[in-house]
């Protein structure tokens, strides 16, 4: 039986030191609707190696809840768009990005 892992890609500015460095213009964007367990998610992605395989259970066990309440908190970052998941032959990929890539539903809502 084939076993699925999940993968990081990282798209973020060259930090040349050991230490997670945020971007000023991440914390500027970063909207009141995304909680602060999901920013600390968020964090958490940002200082893993990007070889890394998070799972869901992985990261729950990281951010001490469950893995029902990590996927509340991806789903979060997903609608301020500094986080895409995507799905490939099984494994979970997740994008994190420094700078929102796209604004989620609710955003482009209040806009129109």
């Amino acid at each position: 039986m084939r076993k699925n892992f999940n993968r990081l890609i990282q798209h973020r500015a060259n930090h040349k030191r050991q230490f997670t460095q945020v971007d000023n213009l991440t914390i500027d964007y970063m909207p009141a609707a995304v909680g602060y367990p999901a920013r600390w998610l968020f964090l958490t992605l940002l200082r893993l190696p990007p070889n890394y395989n998070p799972s869901s259970k992985v990261l729950a066990k990281r951010m001490r809840c469950d893995d029902r309440t990590i996927r509340t908190y991806v789903a979060e970052l997903k609608d301020s768009g500094f986080l895409e998941t995507e799905v490939i032959a099984g494994q979970t990929i997740y994008h994190v990005y420094e700078i929102p890539r796209r604004m989620g539903n609710n955003e482009q809502q209040k806009e129109e």
